[in-house]
């Protein structure tokens, strides 16, 4: 009798450390059967969501406040169990309900957990906080986005003012051209040179530009 007492002390306090350290840590851990009841928890879950274990324990796990929501959600959980329940690890980000109906991105995991003979007995949970990361990569998109919003609006306003200088450009010729036309012979003959290399250039520069445009 003594050495099953023991025995028994040395059960319980193995027990114990584990407990200890399962609530030592930051992430959710939690304990479902293979029909998706919540057998056991660590406090993580219960501190972020102001629930007493007796609340969550015994319960569906896809019932529980984390979950309700959303049906959709929990549809998604309950696919994810029934998958696991089948002897399949499963992976995947999820927003979970917490104190004042908050929101919180969690990185969640569910392993199966075999015995000797390879069934599936119970489902391991996990989950870990990953808020700030799924903010810190929606704002990086962000910043992404209007970089590229920036550089298109730049590029139509490059095109918008060259296609106002080549307008420019043809209709100052226009006007050169109209001018020398109607000139005296006498005025032309004194200004039809520099009237021609003042078109040439102007012939010149609406070239160059059409070349950069192609280019």
């Amino acid at each position: 009798i003594g050495e099953r007492k023991r025995t028994e002390q040395a059960l319980k306090a193995s027990e114990q450390r584990l407990r200890n350290i399962l609530d030592s840590m930051f992430s959710f851990i939690g304990i479902i059967s293979t029909d998706g009841i919540l057998l056991d928890a660590n406090t993580a879950p219960l501190k972020v969501t102001g629930l007493t274990r007796a609340e969550i324990i015994g319960r569906p796990f896809t019932d529980l406040y984390s979950w309700s929501y959303s049906p959709v959600i929990q549809a998604e959980l309950k696919a994810a169990l029934s998958r696991a329940a089948q002897g399949e690890t499963v992976r995947y980000d999820v927003p979970i309900q917490v104190r004042n109906e908050q929101l919180m991105t969690m990185d969640m995991v569910l392993v199966p957990l075999v015995d000797a003979q390879g069934q599936v007995t119970q489902i391991i949970g996990s989950a870990v906080d990953i808020t700030e990361r799924k903010r810190a990569e929606e704002a990086l998109r962000q910043r992404e986005h209007d970089l590229h919003a920036a550089i298109e609006e730049r590029e139509r306003i490059s095109q918008d003012l060259h296609d106002g200088i080549l307008q420019s450009l043809f209709a100052v010729g226009l006007s050169l051209e109209t001018a020398k036309s109607i000139m005296p012979a006498s005025v032309r003959k004194k200004a039809g040179q520099p009237l021609d290399q003042g078109l040439g250039r102007i012939g010149a520069l609406g070239f160059g530009a059409r070349l950069v445009e192609r280019l």
